[in-house]
């Protein structure tokens, strides 16, 4: 009687194959009978079985031999995905794929497959970066670190000089009340007035007004749509932090004889012909006033004057602009 026992044995997936072993027991020394130890095919992870074939096989009818067998095992290759952290400033679009590292090299061709996702939310704040369809083939054990996107206010800064501005900005204020928009120079402003061309403020001549000395006040939020003034009781910036929108539609009215005072919510100085590109039909008039150049303090945009008459060249953002329509229109900014 004889046997034949292989080693159990095993590797990680893509590893090189180890030296199989065993033990051989009631052969006799002077028939030096010896093993060769191979097993099943195949190199997905899983198990396998090892088997040994013997030799040399002329001494081999003189034993009654039990072949055993053992498993030989491969086992997961383990890879540490770590996501990125990334952010974008409010009202941008998402990167177009989020990145990651891993430890651990990948075996052959292999590659990962789908891509990582966010937590849902436009708000400034932050949202976990998770694995979502991000995988490897099952020869794989992957473990994932989230990782943080960031939601960065965007800011427009908006310099304001000592005595009247005519302004605007161009982001959504993470809120409209007037006191949290306005809250970077508090107490260095103490009146903002805006208009309303609906005719709902007939009574105080169209204006609605804000004084933070009084406790009755009518204009109560700003937006990006409007224009305002602000009378300021020395220099200073107005920091307005908020998101950023593609478009922006603006009413143009003639419900109080055609004019209206809005904002320029848009990244961009273009000529006024190209700004107000589909309402030029009914566009008669532009003003812009600048506190910042005293010695030309209002400038104009007439589309049916001769160019030398027109020193409104450029429509920018931070102003307030009076226009002047013959027709209601919406007038499409874009940022």
């Amino acid at each position: 009687a004889a046997s034949v026992t292989p080693n159990a044995a095993g590797k990680v997936y893509g590893d090189d194959e180890p030296v199989l072993g065993g033990i051989l027991e009631g052969f006799l020394p002077a028939d030096d009978v010896s093993a060769n130890y191979t097993r099943t095919s195949g190199e997905d992870a899983g198990e396998y079985t090892i088997s040994a074939t013997l030799s040399p096989t002329a001494v081999l009818s003189n034993y009654l031999i039990t072949y055993n067998t053992a498993p030989f095992t491969i086992s997961k290759r383990p890879i540490a995905v770590t996501a990125d952290d990334m952010s974008k400033v409010a009202g941008a679009p998402d990167p177009l794929e989020f990145t990651y590292t891993h430890e651990g090299d990948l075996v052959g061709d292999d590659a990962f497959t789908g891509a990582l996702v966010r937590e849902q939310g436009e708000d400034p704040g932050t949202y976990e970066i998770r694995q979502g369809t991000l995988a490897l083939s099952d020869n794989y054990l992957m473990t994932f670190t989230k990782g943080t996107f960031t939601i960065t206010a965007a800011v427009h800064n908006i310099n304001l000089a000592s005595g009247w501005n005519l302004v605007s900005f161009n982001l959504e204020p993470l809120s409209t009340d007037i006191t949290a928009v306005l809250s970077s120079i508090e107490g260095e402003y103490d009146l903002v007035y805006a208009w309303d061309a609906t005719g709902g403020h007939a009574a105080s001549g169209n204006w609605m007004i804000y004084n933070p000395a009084s406790p009755d006040n009518t204009l109560i939020t700003l937006n990006r749509a409007q224009g305002f003034w602000i009378h300021m009781t020395q220099a200073a910036t107005l920091e307005v932090s908020g998101t950023y929108q593609a478009t922006t539609a603006i009413g143009l009215l003639t419900d109080v004889g055609g004019w209206n005072l809005v904002g320029y919510p848009s990244s961009s100085n273009v000529s006024p012909a190209t700004a107000f590109t589909g309402v030029a039909e009914v566009l008669s008039l532009v003003y812009r006033y600048d506190a910042s150049n005293p010695t030309n303090l209002w400038t104009l945009y007439d589309p049916s004057a001769p160019s030398y008459v027109n020193d409104l060249e450029q429509m920018a953002p931070g102003f307030g602009y009076w226009v002047y329509v013959t027709a209601d229109t919406t007038w499409n900014v874009t940022y």
